[in-house]
Parts: structure tokens; C-alpha cells; sequence
């Protein structure tokens, strides 16, 4: 039953608040080891689609069964986006299926999800009972983040541990923790000021107060641009579209502020040097040095540069990783002075550069017409209602200009569809859902079947990283914990990147060629699609190990060009020429062990 009113519910409305909860309220929290990265390489991403799945599917036959349906202003626009991106995917070609499957389906899969929220009908108290689900999410991640910067923080066992005591949440990142904190601030002063809050009673309005204290402490603690930035929009749009309202709830107004001022006066004492190192990074963007301090400018004009060489359907899904780093040594040509870090990078830190890049110009068109749905929704809300509602969606919206936060978190793309809902509450009516009666049974049973697939889908990815992490626990001495990956559609792809190496360093060990010769033949396939380091530096010892210094030297030119600060790959190819480098009979004693990933 929604805790703001005491209205029957019906089954269906029981289903969502049953199934929301646990996503908002659970699922998130979900933690096992992990060697960190992106996507279900994080352990919470596979347990929030998993409850995404139960309430999507709830939602969806809900529908069905009432053979109407709830239609949201403007979603011919916002379809527009999925499909645009879908069509870009099949013209440009399939490089990497499992990236190409799994990308096209968290955005097909998440506009269902937002779709499928309208589809149980909720009324306007019930719509705000699930909005303070969700700010109760935002606060619990609060305490999580204040527990890593404990001294001895007593849930280490319960939570990702962090290093260098800042907060990163259950993110395992302090800028996708900054954001979130960011957005609840927004959330929860956006409930301050609907015309609900003043009849609430006080675990409501506690509720709103804790999430205003814990999110200001964090986003002082941590010190995040873009956290602080976005925390910034937010509350100015809130402030200048709810000002009359504030001015007249004095005594709100003042809690309010005393609540943020408190946070931050913990955040204070919790860090000194949080909100200095966040000036210290805005600073860092005109120094003089090269040709900016910060490496966000030089990725853009990149990108920039990337994105014209196929500028109408772009490079295709998954390919970013290799024409970017392949053009990194044309760009160092032009500006001599300057390198960018010396790492491969997965995403250009703009969303709109990155779909540009893989998708050409029928991507930015296709994100486009969702943008301008979400303005003219907003637009048509007015400027007291539509501003706030602004608020909401800005820390998240503008993360995604300068990092990754939906590769690496699939919980803000989830809030940021929820905050959606919200915001095209106004305008919705429902309509006839033409369906033949074959038609209606196939979509119910699709829906019957696929959901249960795809949750064990996700449920063999968290054994197959349990098995990586084991793997690497046992520092590439038991290579039968690999074999989960090796059969997981979306791990495989890392299973055969621990499992090639192992035989190479098997060869390499016993003085043995038998495997050799594949794994080149792997890593040059590899390196195709993504040009990882250690895989280059491999590469070369196997072409060594062979006698075919030429290719050895060869590849290690190649690599530095896109990487010519590494020293590791400098010494190697010096070693080589040199007739210094011994790979020796007993063991390789000149290799670097096995490596998981540089988030490690």
C-alpha cells in the first residue's frame, strides 16, 4: 500500500510497489568482488536489470490483460531514439556482437522500462510514494559512502572498498557517486516544494532533511566537478522556478538550508581536501601546459576529428576503441607538445561524441528528438513546474557530457528513466491497444518466456566474474575458473583475454611453442578491435619467443605510436634491438605477471 494515501490498490499497482522496492531498494545494493570496469563487470548492473526485468514485464502484461494501453506526450519523438540507433547498428555492420547486443538492448530494454511504468497507472500521491523509494535509495548510499572514509569502517565485508578514502558508493567511482548525491539533492528539494510536502508527516520530511545532509557531505567529501556543477544547476533551476513557494515556507526553507549547511560542514571535517582538489582540476583546464593542463579538450577535438572520417552512420557499435586509438598518433603529429594519458580509452567522456563516432549522424539525430521531446515536455509543464522538474534531470544529463556514467552504472540510467516518468506525467491519455488476439497471446508469452531467460542470463554473468575473480586470486595459476566466462555470452570475450595469455606464459615458462602461434593469431585479431597494451607487449614477446624479431619490433612501433609514453613497451623494443632481453629456460622472468584491468 503507497505510503501517502490510504486508497485501495489495485493488484497490479501492489505488483509495481513490490517489484520497484526491491529495485530501488535491493537490487542496487547487490556486492561481491569484482575486478571493477564497466558494464556486468559490476555486480549491481546484473542485479538492477534483473529486478528492471520483473517490474517491466509486470508492467507490460498489465497492459495486455487491459487491452488499452497508457500513452505519454510526445513518444513518437522518444521512440524515435531507440529506432534511430537500432537501424544505425544494422547499417553499419555487426563487428561485435556482444557489445552490439548488449548496448542496443539497455537502451530497447530501458525505454520498455520507462514505457512500462505508465502502463500501471499510478495516481499523482502514488507517483511521489515512488519518488520517496527512490530518495531513500540516494540516502542509504549516502551512509555507504560515508562508511569508506571511516577510519575502520565495520561494513568492509558488506561494501566495495575504496582507496584513498574518498566516497565512491556502490558505483566504486566517486564521480557516478557525486552525480547520484547530486540528484538526490535535487529529488529531495523538489519534494520540498510540491504543494504534498507541507501535509506530509515528519519521517517524510526527515527523510528529505537526511537525504539533503548525506549528499552534501559526500559531494564535499569528494571534491567532483561534475558533482558539484551539477548540484549547482540543480538547485539554481529549483531555486529561481520555486521562489515564491520558498519564500512563503519560511520554516521549510530554513530546515532546508540548515541541512545542506550541515552536510557540507561535515564533508568538511570529513575531508579538507575534497572541494580543494575540485578546483585544483577547474584550473587545471586552462593551464598552460602543452596546450591544456586537462586531457578532456585534446579527447573532444579527437572525437571531433574521428567522427568526420564517417560522418553519416558513423563506425559502427563497438568500434570507438579502435579508430580512436588509431588515430591518436596523427593527432600528436599536429599538436607535438602534448600526449594524452598514457591509457586505452573506451569512451571520448561525451556521450554525443561517442554516438556520433559509432553512429554517425543518424545517432546524434535520433538522440536528438528525444532531447527536444524532453524540452518541449518540459516547456509545456511551465516554467514553476517544468524548471524543477529540470533540476531533476540535470546532474545525470550533464555527467553524461564529460565521463561514461551509463557504461559503468546502469542504476543512473535506470534513475534517470524514473526522473523521465515523473517528468511526463502531465499529458498522458490512454488509448485503444489494437492488437489481434494471436498477436496479444505471442507478446504475453515472449514476455513470459524471455524475462526468466534473460534473469539467468544475468544471474551465469555474476558466476562467470565470481570465476574471473577467482582466476585472478589465484594469480593465473587455476585456469579452470575461467571456464564459466569462456561460456558466458557477455564475459566471453574477457575469458579469452586471461585464457590466451595463460598459454602464452605457459609456453614462455617451459620453453614451448605449442600454443604460441595462436595466440598471435588471437592477439592480432584482438588488437584489431581493441588495442590494449598489454596485449601489444604480449604480442611482441610471442613473435620473440618465435625468432621473428622484425614483427616483434614491428608491433612494438605500432603500439607506441598510439601509446609513446609507456615505458614498459620502450625498454622492450630497446632490450630487443639490443640483443639484451632473454625470455630464459627455467621461466619468464623479464614478463610482467598477469594483469586484470587497469581498474583493478
Amino acid at each position: 500500500m503507497p505510503l501517502l494515501e490510504q486508497t485501495a490498490l489495485t493488484r497490479e499497482q501492489r505488483v509495481f510497489f513490490i517489484t520497484f522496492t526491491l529495485l530501488v531498494l535491493i537490487a542496487p545494493f547487490y556486492y561481491q568482488p569484482n575486478l571493477g570496469g564497466e558494464g556486468m563487470m559490476l555486480p549491481y548492473n546484473a542485479s538492477t536489470w534483473a529486478a528492471v526485468l520483473l517490474t517491466m514485464s509486470a508492467g507490460l502484461l498489465a497492459m495486455l490483460k487491459r487491452e488499452t494501453w497508457v500513452k505519454p506526450r510526445h513518444i513518437g519523438l522518444l521512440m524515435l531514439f531507440p529506432a534511430g540507433l537500432v537501424l544505425g547498428g544494422f547499417l553499419t555492420g555487426i563487428e561485435r556482437p556482444s557489445e552490439w547486443l548488449i548496448r542496443l538492448g539497455v537502451i530497447v530494454g530501458g525505454m520498455l522500462f520507462w514505457l512500462s511504468l505508465f502502463q500501471f497507472r499510478l495516481t499523482r500521491r502514488q507517483v511521489d510514494t515512488a519518488a520517496y523509494l527512490v530518495l531513500a535509495s540516494i540516502t542509504i548510499q549516502g551512509l555507504i559512502g560515508l562508511g569508506q572514509v571511516l577510519p575502520d569502517n565495520p561494513f568492509r565485508s558488506w561494501i566495495p572498498w575504496v582507496s584513498g578514502k574518498v566516497p565512491a558508493g556502490i558505483y566504486q567511482q566517486p564521480n557516478l557517486h557525486a552525480s547520484m548525491m547530486a540528484t538526490g539533492i535535487a529529488l529531495a528539494l523538489y519534494q520540498a516544494t510540491t504543494p504534498a510536502f507541507i501535509r506530509l508527516r515528519w519521517p517524510f520530511k526527515g527523510l528529505v532533511l537526511m537525504t539533503l545532509l548525506l549528499a552534501s557531505a559526500n559531494l564535499v567529501t569528494i571534491g567532483s566537478r561534475v558533482g558539484l556543477l551539477g548540484v549547482a544547476i540543480a538547485v539554481g533551476l529549483i531555486v529561481i522556478s520555486r521562489i515564491r513557494l520558498l519564500a512563503r515556507r519560511k520554516i521549510i526553507t530554513l530546515l532546508l538550508i540548515s541541512a545542506m549547511i550541515g552536510g557540507v560542514s561535515l564533508g568538511l571535517k570529513s575531508s579538507k581536501t575534497g572541494t580543494i582538489k575540485a578546483i585544483t582540476k577547474i584550473e587545471r583546464l586552462t593551464a598552460n601546459e602543452g596546450v591544456s593542463g586537462d586531457s578532456r579538450p585534446h579527447i573532444y577535438r579527437l572525437a571531433w576529428q574521428t567522427f568526420l572520417q564517417a560522418p553519416l552512420i558513423g563506425h559502427g557499435i563497438g568500434s570507438f576503441q579502435h579508430v580512436f586509438q588509431e588515430n591518436r598518433p596523427q593527432y600528436y603529429e599536429k599538436v607535438p607538445n602534448y600526449k594524452l594519458d598514457d591509457k586505452r580509452f573506451s569512451h571520448p567522456h561525451n556521450e554525443l561524441l561517442f554516438w556520433m563516432i559509432e553512429g554517425g549522424a543518424l545517432a546524434l539525430l535520433s538522440i536528438a528528438a528525444a532531447a527536444l521531446a524532453v524540452v518541449w515536455q518540459l516547456a509545456q509543464l511551465g516554467w514553476q513546474r517544468g524548471g524543477a522538474m529540470a533540476a531533476l534531470l540535470a546532474p545525470i544529463a550533464l555527467h553524461t557530457q564529460v565521463e561514461l556514467p551509463f557504461y559503468i552504472s546502469n542504476i543512473h540510467w535506470i534513475i534517470l528513466l524514473i526522473l523521465l516518468f515523473i517528468c511526463f506525467q502531465s499529458g498522458r491519455r490512454v488509448s485503444q491497444l489494437r492488437l489481434s488476439t494471436p498477436a496479444k497471446n505471442a507478446t504475453s508469452i515472449t514476455t513470459l518466456i524471455c524475462a526468466p531467460l534473460l534473469v539467468a542470463f544475468l544471474t551465469h554473468a555474476l558466476l562467470a566474474n565470481a570465476g574471473i575473480v577467482q582466476f585472478m586470486r589465484s594469480k593465473g595459476t587455476q585456469p579452470k575458473h575461467l571456464i564459466p566466462a569462456l561460456d558466458d555470452f557477455y564475459f566471453r570475450e574477457l575469458g579469452g583475454y586471461f585464457w590466451m595469455r595463460t598459454l602464452l606464459y605457459r609456453d614462455l615458462r617451459n620453453n614451448l611453442t605449442e600454443h604460441t602461434d595462436q595466440f598471435i593469431d588471437w592477439g592480432n585479431r584482438y588488437t584489431q578491435q581493441i588495442p590494449d597494451k598489454q596485449v601489444y607487449y604480449d604480442l611482441a614477446i610471442a613473435y620473440f619467443h618465435l625468432g621473428n624479431i622484425n614483427d616483434a619490433l614491428k608491433t612494438l612501433a605500432h603500439a607506441r605510436a598510439i601509446y609513446p609514453d609507456d615505458t614498459r613497451m620502450s625498454k622492450l623494443a630497446t632490450d630487443i634491438k639490443s640483443g639484451n632481453f632473454r625470455i630464459g629456460t627455467s621461466g619468464a622472468a623479464n614478463l610482467a605477471p598477469l594483469q586484470a584491468s587497469q581498474a583493478q
